[in-house]
């Protein structure tokens, strides 16, 4: 099979990357230092969760992608322009 690995991070040298994470990881310091244990965990489940939907989001988007241009690609394969150029 290939190499293909999804999973793998695609923006770890990104300075706009690494730097929004930085700040992700301040503002929760921050919080963290700032609330009740009950309230840091509430929160913590808060960014899990909206990571979640981020992910669901981004898939979704890849699959809705993926599928349209399969499509494009097949209307392009199977017209009658196609098959007046070979």
């Amino acid at each position: 099979m290939g190499n293909l690995d999804l999973s793998q991070g695609s923006f770890p040298n990104d300075t706009n990357y690494r730097s929004t994470t930085h700040n992700i990881s301040d503002i929760k310091t921050m919080f963290g230092d700032k609330l009740s244990a009950d309230d840091a965990a509430t929160l913590e489940k808060l960014y899990n969760l909206q990571s979640e939907i981020v992910s669901y989001d981004t898939s979704e988007s890849f699959k809705s992608g993926f599928c349209t241009s399969a499509l494009v690609m097949m209307e392009v394969l199977t017209s009658e322009e196609a098959d007046a150029c070979e």
